[in-house]
């Protein structure tokens, strides 16, 4: 009945209006997460409209941190098992049951209230994310081939930093730094960096700065990038030299975790920058050692995927599936429930709409196109659409909810030149609906399947 009754009251009320692309399914995923507080019996605006009152303006207002984001079993227990068609521009996006689609969550996760969610409570609507990009596409490639590079978006830019190349049939360590701008789909030279490096190193922004960190074999090194003035400054070293290793910022901090030192030895060692006064701290290892792991962070909460635990830097042990935690408040780290569905190393991570796209990696030889979601939130993993080209080793950066895979490795060792673009449909919410401004898609009518 709350589905129906809910998505009626939005359709007449949006009926014929033009909407950007992707509210359609805002307005899908609100109703999906709206938890009902019992209300005293007083007179006013009957209790249905009043709640589609409230999303209307609530979508308007264009902050979706407003809406309450927890699961409530009296909600999802009214929720038939009709799988329904919402049609909207050109595009049919079917809305059908979580059961029914590629669900790959391995353990059961609880509702943020110290509720386990039930294989039940878990079929609440859900869309598709092909219905609204669907397919990756061929970008300009790069001006070179590389893997094992870094990455990071920067105002609306992407960098790309060092990496290795192959000459006469060597391989060689760059120093290059080149900027991607997505919207007119163009490389420009940038300045070298200082220090050529490759294989797993760091690179971070932290209030519009590119950090290095780290890199082949066990550099201590760590400079600095200002895309506005185009140059690199040395920075503090880090005080225990990787290479393999992964980080992320959080908090406007810098965290450099794993990797193997300059003995060979793999570690779990996490250490922290602070970017303002230049000095590095030690904090809580990690569960256990890890080496050509992804890192991303999500509301200031670091995660720590894929990449394995192995004794022979010149060799890879199996891909470990855990997912890792990380609070930097409380310098604590948690193992979640859930399992990545397809272990693999050298595989890149990035965000997009507080989840994190796990995307391509290889494990025992084999390169993955494989692409899958984790939702931190509910501990579930969700499969995407696999890029075009699998690789081990690229890096990846998301701008304005379109992701970009670039380089890295095909058939083992040999570097491309690639770029794919894969387009989430999300966009950010202050761009969302912009007053007199015509957009692309409208209001659909709800149909029986």
């Amino acid at each position: 009945m709350l589905k129906e009754e809910m998505i009626a009251m939005m359709t007449k009320a949006f009926e014929g209006q033009k909407l950007a692309s992707g509210f359609t399914f805002k307005v899908l995923e609100a109703i999906k997460h709206i938890k009902i507080n019992p209300m005293s019996n007083t007179n006013g605006v009957p209790w249905g409209i009043s709640l589609a009152m409230g999303l209307v303006f609530v979508l308007l207002g264009l902050n979706p941190e407003i809406i309450t984001l927890s699961q409530s079993n009296s909600v999802f227990n009214t929720l038939s098992s009709e799988a329904k068609v919402l049609e909207f521009a050109e595009i049919p996006a079917n809305i059908t049951r979580i059961s029914e689609i590629a669900n790959l969550k391995n353990g059961l996760g609880n509702d943020g209230n110290g509720m386990q969610i039930m294989p039940d409570v878990q079929n609440a609507l859900f869309m598709a994310p092909q219905a609204e990009g669907g397919k990756w596409e061929r970008k300009a490639d790069m001006p070179n081939a590389r893997g094992q590079s870094g990455a990071v978006a920067v105002n609306g830019k992407i960098y790309v930093v060092g990496g290795v190349e192959i000459v006469n049939g060597n391989f060689v360590q760059l120093s290059t730094t080149e900027e991607y701008d997505p919207i007119k789909d163009k490389w420009t030279k940038k300045a070298n960096m200082p220090t050529a490096r490759f294989l797993n190193y760091s690179v971070c922004e932290a209030n519009g700065i590119i950090y290095a960190v780290g890199g082949f074999f066990g550099l201590p090194i760590v400079e600095a990038y200002d895309p506005i003035t185009d140059k690199w400054t040395k920075k503090a070293d880090l005080p225990t030299p990787r290479t393999h290793m992964c980080s992320a910022e959080a908090n406007g901090k810098i965290y450099a975790m794993g990797g193997f030192r300059p003995d060979m030895k793999l570690v779990p060692t996490v250490e922290e920058y602070d970017p303002v006064n230049d000095v590095w701290t030690k904090k809580s290892d990690m569960p256990d050692a890890r080496e050509s792991a992804s890192a991303v962070t999500i509301k200031n909460k670091i995660y720590v995927v894929g990449g394995d635990f192995t004794d022979n830097p010149n060799g890879w042990g199996p891909p470990i599936p855990k997912v890792w935690e990380y609070d930097p408040l409380t310098d604590k780290w948690t193992i979640k429930k859930s399992d990545m569905p397809t272990p693999r190393t050298g595989a890149s991570a990035v965000v997009v709409d507080n989840k994190i796209y796990v995307i391509n990696g290889f494990n025992g030889g084999q390169a993955f196109s494989v692409v899958e979601i984790y939702d931190p939130l509910n501990d579930i993993w969700t499969k995407c659409v696999d890029t075009i080209t699998a690789k081990s080793f690229p890096v990846s950066c998301a701008v304005d909810g379109k992701i970009y895979v670039i380089g890295g490795f095909i058939g083992g060792a040999a570097p491309s030149p690639t770029v794919e673009e894969y387009d989430t449909g999300f966009r950010d919410t202050k761009k969302f609906v912009s007053p007199g401004e015509k957009l692309p898609s409208t209001w659909g009518q709800q149909k029986e399947k």
